[in-house]
């Protein structure tokens, strides 16, 4: 069956990351640049499953990062719930008391650039570029190049929208290859569901009157859809599941009357990813009937 074949494609590729990244453990030199992008890719992967603190998360993936990249400095820009500022949240080789302190508007300096476009984009010489922006807290005026990509994730309406900026710069002028900003792009994407979460679990321990504000600011941002009006009369209701994926989400949620047999799924999955994407949105919007 086809998802047989999925599966093992699954396991074939994540055994092949598994195994690039125990050979860098136990030190073994790669010299093969596929095998380099897949060992970072496996190491930040390995970070992001293991994570509990979103701080500690993010300072070791910006660590590990600027020494994969050879970069002198690697950060993360995470933006507000409302989407409209980004705040500086973790950094290695800028001044680390500008932590939480440098914040730009969305569309501001090179990072809110990339924020608003929502695509990854390098900088050879960024302190040329129109949309820099200066900021003396991180005494950056030494670095010369910049490679930024974005962390998305996808709201309600499917569209995705960015929650953060990672960045790498460094003191020499250096032209980023296609491949070098598409890997920033990748490790981005890896860290962005650890992002969302630890932000969305900040709504469900906050207070009632905070969690209601986030909310609201996360509705605004396509995030989370605000409750209706003629709400349900119990403040809470439970409903057990099986878990096919970590974290937490708000959103609406359809219960199916007729059990789902997970064991026998026949999916033949489409070469056209605009159409499967299609396909699944058919899906779930007959689910919801």
């Amino acid at each position: 069956m086809c998802t047989t074949r999925v599966a093992t494609a699954w396991r074939a590729t994540t055994t092949d990351l598994g195994t690039i990244a125990q050979r860098r453990r136990e030190g073994a030199v790669i010299t093969d640049r596929s095998a380099e992008r897949g060992a970072l890719i496996a190491d930040v992967a390995g970070i992001v499953s293991h994570s509990h603190d979103l701080v500690e998360t993010l300072d070791n993936v910006v660590d590990l990062v600027a020494k994969r990249l050879a970069a002198d400095v690697c950060s993360v820009y995470l933006t507000s719930a409302d989407r409209a500022a980004l705040t500086l949240r973790a950094t290695v080789g800028l001044d680390k008391a500008s932590v939480g302190r440098v914040k730009l508007a969305l569309g501001e300096g090179l990072v809110g650039h990339v924020a608003a476009r929502g695509e990854p984009e390098a900088f050879p010489d960024a302190q040329q570029h129109p949309a820099y922006r200066y900021f003396p807290e991180t005494r950056e005026e030494q670095f010369r190049s910049l490679a930024a990509a974005p962390l998305k994730v996808r709201g309600l309406s499917g569209e995705g929208f960015t929650i953060g900026v990672l960045v790498v710069q460094t003191r020499e002028a250096r032209a980023f290859s296609d491949a070098e900003v598409e890997l920033l792009e990748t490790c981005a994407q890896l860290i962005a569901p650890v992002v969302i979460n630890a932000q969305l679990l900040n709504v469900v321990a906050g207070g009632e009157e905070r969690r209601s504000k986030l909310i609201q600011e996360l509705g605004r941002a396509g995030v989370a859809r605000p409750a209706a009006a003629a709400a349900r009369a119990e403040r809470n209701a439970v409903l057990k599941g099986i878990a096919t994926s970590r974290g937490i989400a708000i959103g609406p949620v359809y219960f199916l009357e007729d059990a789902v047999d997970l064991e026998h799924v026949d999916y033949t999955p489409n070469k056209d990813t605009a159409q499967e994407k299609r396909d699944l949105e058919n899906a779930l919007e007959e689910a919801r009937r």
